[in-house]
């Protein structure tokens, strides 16, 4: 071997382990043969964004030594009602292509948004009954729990078990929650988490609790009452992460809930979420654990700006919160004061219209959290007025920023400074880590000049949604030129051609999924200017909609009559 093979070896050996970005890694495989071969051979993961975007076979003959796989299926746009419910996304292929052991050292599965049937999780189980590790079914449809039920009486050595989001399922018993209670002992993760999924066993929950108490660090569960999950808290020693305690109250003045003394919790539980039913006199039971929370959820909980400025004074640890519009001004000011090493804020509308009225959330209370928690990596913001001064502040201190999320709530308070294209163009020029940009606003708040200023320093960004922005093509074609990283771009309501759509991305080299909402039928002409082999482009006439997304799969077999293909 030579001093050239030797100086590629070791460069091999440092520089591809240090490598975590998928992008990344496929750059360097291009590099030469050498890389490309040692790439192949030490790929561990693969995320598969969307299930037609490869072939099962063409992936396990390009990483065959992989040992987890994530594979999304239908995008998250289908799981509105506009969407056909039949445009496809089947687990089978993916399932088949594991069963035949070309996948030989997989041990981690998760499926998110996808179709899987029971005789799909029953193959699954077969086939990597003594191996897997982890198995996440998300948004997943198609099964019932007998399909649960083999995966668990087979695979007991799961050590990650996670179901979320499942609406569709036939559930029939418990029994596969029972299995995991019978023989797994090495469980660190079960969820069972916002799912139709009701027959779980608060026994077969102590009973993994008992058997799993030096391992299970996260539990999420919903639709059990905090009292009954008691005595799973206290087995559960070395717990992290608890979800989904409700709340029950009977109107009882010696309601045990007005007793925080009377809760236990786990000594090292610090990331907690959906307490459903919390309201302000139920505050104490969060006493013996505020100081040491990292992360908080308190989208199930009932709560007043005043309740969560009690709440956010207890926390000044917290580096993840995700609540209501409830928190208004008043407690984003005491956020800003109390809870520095803040790293995600996430802020969804309050449930209640009346609310939506009563408690706002404005450039007033914005401006002291981008200015004193500067820290944020993540910041996805409701807001009913919106000004530069919040774009200005969160361009000038959080230099940490990779994701930016504000989107105008449209209520009788609401009100929009006009244009906002100097505070756009001071967060892309300042906050040069930001990789997702998420803009939902009224009309003529980002103009050409806004859109221009994305391109001219949105160089990182990676993943782009626009609502409601921009004047004309010129405005986009100006974003395109400079967004040469971007990979996803979903377009709603904007004021550009399907000719200026087509044009900008040809000038997008790794774009990958483009959806646009719009209200005019498409062209073929138009869109076959963005036409290439490995690019489908489909169209929903009846709901004015257009996709397209890279693939190298076959020719798709499950087109619903709704959707027309032009290429």
């Amino acid at each position: 071997m030579g001093p050239r093979s030797e100086v590629i070896n070791q460069v091999i050996q440092f520089v591809l382990p240090s490598l975590t970005d998928p992008a990344d890694l496929s750059a360097a495989s291009l590099v030469c043969t050498a890389w490309y071969e040692a790439d192949r051979e030490t790929r561990e993961h693969v995320t598969v964004p969307l299930c037609y975007a490869a072939k099962p076979c063409g992936l396990s003959r390009r990483f065959p030594n992989l040992k987890s796989i994530r594979v999304k299926g239908r995008p998250l746009f289908e799981m509105s009602p506009r969407v056909p419910k039949s445009w496809g996304s089947f687990a089978t292929p993916w399932v088949n292509e594991i069963a035949i052991s070309k996948f030989s050292a997989v041990n981690s599965i998760r499926f998110k948004r996808i179709i899987i049937t029971d005789l799909d999780l029953d193959v699954l189980s077969m086939a990597l009954e003594k191996k897997l590790r982890t198995f996440e079914l998300k948004s997943c449809s198609g099964f019932s729990s007998d399909g649960l039920f083999s995966v668990t009486k087979r695979c007991r050595k799961i050590e990650c078990l996670l179901l979320s989001r499942i609406t569709l399922v036939e559930e029939k018993n418990g029994e596969w929650l029972h299995q995991v209670a019978l023989h797994n002992t090495t469980l660190k993760s079960l969820h069972c988490y916002q799912t139709a999924i009701t027959k779980v066993s608060i026994e077969d929950l102590e009973t993994i609790a008992t058997k799993c108490s030096t391992s299970l660090v996260s539990l999420k569960i919903s639709g059990f009452d905090l009292l009954r999950l008691q005595g799973t808290l206290r087995l559960a020693s070395v717990l992290e992460e608890f979800y989904g305690g409700a709340i029950v109250e009977d109107g009882d003045p010696d309601d045990p809930y007005f007793n925080a003394a009377i809760y236990s919790f786990p000594p090292k539980m610090c990331h907690v979420g959906d307490f459903i039913g919390l309201s302000r006199k139920h505050v104490p039971i969060m006493y013996s654990f505020g100081r040491r929370l990292q992360t908080l959820d308190l989208f199930g909980a009932v709560l007043s700006n005043y309740s969560h400025c009690v709440i956010l004074s207890l926390i000044p640890n917290i580096e993840t919160l995700k609540t209501t519009t409830c928190i208004a001004d008043e407690g984003l000011d005491v956020l800003s004061r109390y809870c520095k090493k803040l790293k995600v804020l996430l802020l969804r509308p309050a449930s209640r219209h009346a609310d939506l009225e009563r408690y706002l959330v404005t450039d007033k209370g914005m401006i002291p959290v981008a200015t004193n928690c500067v820290r944020l990596e993540s910041l996805t913001v409701c807001m009913m007025k919106l000004g530069n001064g919040t774009l200005l502040a969160v361009a000038k201190h959080l230099k940490d920023l990779k994701k930016f999320d504000v989107q105008i709530l449209l209520t009788v308070s609401t009100q929009v400074d006009k244009p906002l294209d100097v505070g756009i163009r001071a967060v892309l020029s300042r906050c040069d880590k930001l990789t997702k940009l998420r803009l939902y606003l009224e009309r003529g708040s980002v103009r050409d000049f806004g859109m221009c200023s994305i391109g001219e320093y949105g160089s990182s960004l990676r993943s782009i949604n626009l609502n409601f922005v921009g004047d004309s093509d010129e405005g986009l074609h100006g974003l395109a030129k400079g967004c040469k990283k971007l990979q996803c771009l979903e377009l709603n309501k904007c004021l550009f051609s399907y000719r200026g759509i087509a044009i900008a991305v040809t000038m997008l080299p790794k774009l990958r999924y483009i959806n646009v909402l719009a209200y005019e039928s498409a062209e073929r002409e138009d869109l076959n200017l963005m036409a290439h082999p490995h690019w489908r482009i489909e169209f929903c006439p009846s709901l004015v909609e257009l996709v397209a997304y890279g693939s190298v799969a076959d020719e798709l077999s499950d087109y619903p009559s709704q959707v027309v293909r032009f290429n």
